[in-house]
């Protein structure tokens, strides 16, 4: 039997906080709330010393014992919930407690039966029967009698695994991030983190990863709340003390290769505001290689859609030509890649986000925007007709179509009366009537408001 790597560090820690609670050579397997020995847990793990001392003592005795410590550490690394009830059972599967917390929208600890439906997991009538307390709710143990939520590691394993040599290879990964996106903002990042045998991840290595431990939503974006380009723990845990603390802790620490205590973009790929954010920090989070020139791979950071129809791999094709000529553009040196004075000098990010609303707009993958797909983005809302009204006013050429050069300077582009002067300024005589295009923003972008 392969052993838990996550138990393994859960009988790590209970042999360290075992030794800073007993005393003397016999030694003692409990200890009185008022003499917790904080500063050696402390010293432990700053996280479980963070932890309240009545947190520790479970059932309120005032004395803390050796089993108690042990729930606590298992809730701590997310093999218990906060209430102690177990998210492994006998057979080896695990109970998915993120599913449980995505299902459970109003946050009260039990499903209804509008939160099942919702999420279309369950008929009323298949509500009703595992109901089977007839309360009009699904509690955490009728939630974890329902076999398809749990999960079993080894079989996600080999469902990674799809040429069954035993292990998981970058290409595998990367395959899997591709056909499920929700995996893309750490799958990139798992094999460095996780890997014991270089380039590969064995069932022990999965066994530690996210992707075996569903206790939280790992797959979600994490926010850079103040802009500095990195992923602090506090950005990083975004649960509640004790729950899974530890486990975060672990991952937090795998994933900070250079162990400077944060997540850079290179570390765990996070959502960056492109364009608020200063060039130089953009440039070192797209310059995944570090050797401070931005290849087309980099500045494109996209999958190629192996799996998808031919408008997607239409619509990827755009985005990579105008990333190419972008940096065609922008290279002055002539060697096909953009250092970081010609990337701040080019200033392409905001070029960038108006092309994917470009590429996203054109549904049929024609090169240009028709006047439906411009408004079909607001359909059904208060700003539809203004759009069509946008959509008419800025097809300068009046053929039914946006092309790139009039989609540049329609509202959803936001351009400044300058650039919207030179996108118009087609002969370059400087001779267009700025006051009447500024005029007319101005009415299309009061109309949006109102």
């Amino acid at each position: 039997m392969i052993a838990d790597p996550v138990g393994d560090w859960v009988e790590e820690k209970l042999k360290q906080v075992t030794a800073a609670v007993r005393k003397g050579p016999i030694g003692e397997d409990h200890v009185k709330a008022s003499e917790w020995p904080v500063t050696r847990i402390n010293e432990i793990s700053a996280d479980l010393g963070s932890i309240p001392t009545e947190t520790w003592d479970r059932d309120g005795d005032d004395s803390i014992t050796l089993a108690e410590c042990r729930v606590l550490l298992e809730i701590a690394y997310g093999i218990r919930k906060a209430d102690g009830s177990t998210l492994r059972l006998p057979s080896g599967r695990m109970l998915n407690l993120d599913v449980f917390g995505q299902f459970d929208a109003n946050e009260d600890g039990a499903l209804s039966q509008a939160e099942c439906v919702a999420r279309q997991w369950m008929r009323p009538e298949q509500f009703q029967q595992r109901d089977l307390n007839h309360n009009g709710q699904l509690d955490w143990s009728e939630f974890a009698a329902c076999p398809e939520m749990t999960l079993d590691p080894l079989e996600e394993f080999y469902w990674y695994d799809t040429n069954l040599d035993g292990q998981i290879d970058e290409l595998e990964l990367v395959a899997d991030a591709a056909a499920h996106p929700w995996h893309k903002n750490i799958g990139a990042r798992l094999m460095a983190a996780f890997s014991t045998q270089g380039g590969v991840l064995t069932y022990r290595d999965f066994q530690a990863t996210p992707f075996a431990n569903h206790v939280t939503d790992w797959y979600s974006p994490l926010e850079d709340k103040n802009q500095d380009v990195k992923i602090s723990w506090a950005e990083f845990y975004n649960n509640t003390t004790p729950q899974a603390i530890l486990l975060y802790r672990e991952y937090f620490n795998r994933f900070d290769r250079d162990h400077d205590g944060s997540l850079s973009y290179d570390e765990y790929k996070f959502p960056l505001d492109m364009l608020r954010v200063p060039a130089e920090y953009v440039f070192v989070a797209r310059d995944r290689d570090g050797n401070q020139l931005l290849t087309l791979e980099e500045f494109l950071d996209e999958t190629p859609p192996t799996y998808a129809d031919q408008v997607s791999k239409n619509q990827f094709e755009m985005r990579r030509q105008f990333v190419a000529e972008l940096i065609a553009k922008a290279d002055t040196s002539g060697d096909g890649r953009l250092s970081l004075a010609e990337y701040a000098a080019s200033k392409p990010e905001r070029l960038l986000a108006i092309h994917l609303d470009f590429v996203r707009r054109d549904v049929d993958g024609d090169r240009r925007v028709a006047r439906s797909e411009y408004a079909a983005p607001n359909i059904g809302s208060k700003s539809e007709e203004v759009a069509r009204v946008e959509s008419a006013l800025f097809d300068l050429d009046d053929d039914g179509f946006l092309s790139w050069q009039e989609f540049q300077c329609s509202p959803p582009a936001s351009p400044s009366a300058e650039d919207l002067f030179v996108l118009l300024d087609t002969k370059g005589d400087r001779k267009l009537y700025l006051g009447l295009i500024c005029a007319s923003i101005q009415q299309s972008n009061t109309a949006q408001l109102a």
